[in-house]
């Protein structure tokens, strides 16, 4: 499970986008692309959960890190997720 944020860079303004899911590869995917159309100066903020092992946490470092020759800072880190259960969009 791991939470994701994208938010957008602040010259662009609009929405963070918050989902709390798997990290099913099709979600993978679906994150990669949000936070690539976010444009340059956009940041990812992926959350998993404390226990993660380092492993897990350097191959989800390593699968968005693509995203940075695209101007969008990725962060990866553990920490306490709030589960919601759904996808939801937090207005900033």
């Amino acid at each position: 499970m791991v939470v994701s944020r994208v938010v957008p860079a602040a010259s662009r303004g609009g929405t963070v986008l918050r989902r709390t899911e798997w990290l099913t590869p099709y979600a993978a995917e679906t994150i990669g692309e949000d936070a690539q159309r976010a444009g340059r100066g956009a940041c990812l903020e992926i959350t998993l959960e404390p226990r993660a092992a380092d492993d897990h946490l350097a191959a989800v470092r390593a699968r968005f890190a693509w995203l940075g020759a695209r101007g969008v800072d990725d962060r990866v880190r553990r920490g306490r997720l709030r589960r919601t259960g759904r996808r939801s969009v937090d207005a900033r």
